[in-house]
């Protein structure tokens, strides 16, 4: 059953209640302590806070840095490479 909270929403913009599910998933993963979903659910809110909400993109280069380091110390190379892909990450 928890594991049903940590399903990716989709993300096309059309759906005002994406951010909030983000935050639902952050919230239960921080609860359970789970490292790996931690730093995922960081990583795609970065992604739809930079892809959708440019306003919010000092709040998303900090999900984004949180996420790498995380990815990078748990060496979940698949992640680290798609954070490490988004242009933010080129601009440093």
């Amino acid at each position: 059953m928890v594991e049903q909270r940590f399903r990716k929403p989709q993300v096309d913009g059309s759906n005002p209640s994406v951010g909030s599910n983000y935050g639902n998933a952050l919230e239960a993963s921080i609860r359970v302590r789970s490292r790996p979903k931690i730093a995922l659910t960081r990583l795609g809110l970065a992604e739809l806070l930079l892809n959708h909400y440019p306003d919010d993109r000092q709040e998303a280069v900090g999900h984004l840095d949180f996420a790498i380091g995380e990815l990078r110390e748990m060496n979940m190379q698949p992640a680290l490479k798609r954070a490490q892909s988004l242009p933010e990450t080129q601009e440093a």
